[in-house]
């Protein structure tokens, strides 16, 4: 139970992550100074 827990918990993550992917390619399609600018993506995102 606690395995297929973790694997919900990891795949819930990793398709917030690929949405926050995707949401970056539509802001930003190419690299700007705003990269660095963003606390949050600090080094690489």
């Amino acid at each position: 139970m606690f395995h297929s827990l973790g694997c919900l918990v990891l795949s819930c993550s990793m398709s917030t992550w690929i949405l926050k992917r995707i949401l970056w390619a539509l802001l930003l399609p190419c690299p700007s100074p705003a990269y660095s600018e963003m606390p949050t993506s600090r080094g690489r995102y």
